[in-house]
């Protein structure tokens, strides 16, 4: 009933995240819009969710909708109003992916009924290849650079839209999807898992919640421990290192199938996150989003107000169900179930966050209840029935079969490493191939001795929008490294600055 009560009645497949105004003491909807707004990535867990319930036709209003508020280059914003009118315009490449997923549900399901996802989904996936992998924002919606969590979607939708192109017979998207999706699940760990953190003694191996990328850093890059984060919802300009920062949305790799839940990395994550953002409370375990996170009421119980201390989430409580399942532990799965029932209201409501310190009666906070942010949440709710599906069916509702095949039983990886303006890389084994890929007609420019001799050469179209050259794995050495520069082939212009990459 929840779930049907949030889909707009007037714009068929549009889901609003709340019905609520979180802290509407301290706000008004005409400030802030409340929750009143489309994300996409709620949009798919509540279509999802509804899938999981048999009801295939509103998962499809909602694909339909989503197909016909797409942006051109592929992309949706990142919330909206029900009318498809963007209210904040961000980009988050896990809200640009979820969609395919949604379409390959629906697929699966044979429920699409005619309607034909292939132009959406064509679009959605050319962009996520173009733009990653390094995201503008993460599903916190807060900072930019390498996410573990985006990356598990992103990676999940490339290997589905492949799935697509198989069928249509388009076979150069299909190698370039795939291709992409690879290279990045081969690097993931050299993006996102660091070797020097410092949150827990004798744990200092971990997945970071996002590696942030800025531009001065970009030669560094990766986990180096130098680049900080600023601190959202703190105030001032706190920031913190980018290797001094978790969060639980990692497992969403074990989620979709990227990775296994008896994964190495996974498992050494896991001891760092329970000992930072775990809490007990009368119903049982939650989790905080990430250490330092300043979303939610004061210290006094006083409402956010731009800043605050971030509280637990009752959705984490059911991801960690669905991590529990896919490790195979039935019964601490079920005992996150009934913990996730036992933090709704008495409406049977869950909240986006639960207190979770000692009792404040005078404010009506009491640990393990409801705060006064948005309640009900949709994503709550909806993570909550997709529990009880994957408890009823003994395996994970959103496991993306396809992915889990590719990479944890054929165990595929890539020797490619991938060169592009938004993504410059400056060294790579000398046994690695190197792909220069750039999103215009271009020649190459380029000389392996240090300009003595040069070669120009033309860049092939691969796929719509993507010119590339390649150099076979053991061209460069380190006594050959590789400089170059483009010449825009519509402009008839040079690019004016040389580029380097140099093997190891």
């Amino acid at each position: 009933m929840l779930l049907a009560a949030h889909e707009d009645k007037a714009h068929p497949g549009a889901h609003i995240a709340s019905l609520s105004i979180p802290w509407g003491e301290q706000v008004t909807a005409v400030e802030a819009g409340g929750y009143h707004l489309v994300w996409p990535r709620d949009l798919y867990h509540a279509a999802t969710s509804r899938l999981a319930l048999g009801d295939v036709g509103a998962a499809l209003r909602t694909l339909k909708y989503l197909g016909a508020h797409q942006n051109p280059d592929g992309s949706w914003p990142q919330n909206f109003w029900v009318d498809g009118w963007p209210y904040w315009e961000g980009l988050q490449l896990d809200e640009v992916e979820f969609p395919v997923l949604l379409a390959e549900r629906l697929r699966q399901a044979e429920a699409l009924n005619g309607f034909d996802p292939w132009p959406m989904v064509e679009k959605a996936a050319l962009c996520i290849a173009l733009c990653g992998p390094v995201t503008p924002q993460e599903r916190w919606e807060e900072n930019a650079g390498y996410s573990p969590n985006t990356l598990a979607v992103v990676i999940s939708a490339l290997v589905i839209a492949a799935e697509f192109a198989r069928e249509r017979k388009e076979e150069q998207l299909e190698r370039y999807y795939l291709e992409t999706a690879d290279t990045w699940v081969t690097h993931l760990e050299a993006w996102t898992f660091t070797h020097c953190g410092a949150l827990l003694p004798g744990h200092p191996e971990y997945y970071e919640r996002i590696a942030s990328l800025r531009p001065e850093d970009i030669r560094r890059g990766g986990t180096e421990c130098r680049v900080f984060l600023p601190m959202r919802n703190q105030g001032g300009f706190a920031q913190v290192s980018q290797c001094c920062m978790v969060d639980p949305s990692f497992l969403d790799l074990v989620r979709y199938g990227v990775r296994t839940a008896e994964y190495p990395q996974i498992l050494s994550t896991l001891e760092v996150v329970d000992a930072m953002l775990e809490v007990q409370t009368p119903c049982g375990p939650a989790w905080h989003r990430y250490n330092g996170d300043g979303y939610g009421e004061h210290a006094d119980g006083g409402p956010f107000d731009g800043t605050g201390i971030g509280r637990a989430w009752p959705l984490l409580t059911g991801e960690r169900a669905h991590y529990a399942l896919a490790r195979g532990d039935r019964e601490q799965a079920m005992h996150l179930r009934t913990a996730l029932e036992c933090f709704a209201n008495e409406g049977k409501l869950l909240s986006e966050q639960i207190w979770d310190v000692v009792d404040l009666p005078e404010k009506g906070l009491a640990l393990g209840g409801g705060t006064g942010a948005a309640t009900p949440l949709l994503w709550a709710h909806a993570e909550y029935v997709k529990v009880l599906r994957s408890l009823a069916d003994g395996r994970v509702f959103d496991l993306v079969e396809p992915v889990f095949l590719r990479y944890q039983e054929h165990k595929v990886r890539s020797d490619l490493i991938i060169w592009k303006f938004n993504h410059q890389v400056h060294t790579i084994h000398a046994a690695k191939r190197l792909r220069i890929e750039v999103h215009a007609p271009a020649a190459l420019h380029w000389s392996a001795d240090n300009w003595i001799t040069v070669s120009h050469d033309d860049m092939r179209e691969i796929v719509p929008g993507v010119w590339v050259y390649e150099f076979p794995p053991l061209f460069l050495t380190r006594a050959r490294p590789l400089h170059f520069t483009f010449h825009w082939s519509e402009e008839q212009r040079w690019e004016g600055r040389n580029f380097t990459i140099r093997a190891v």
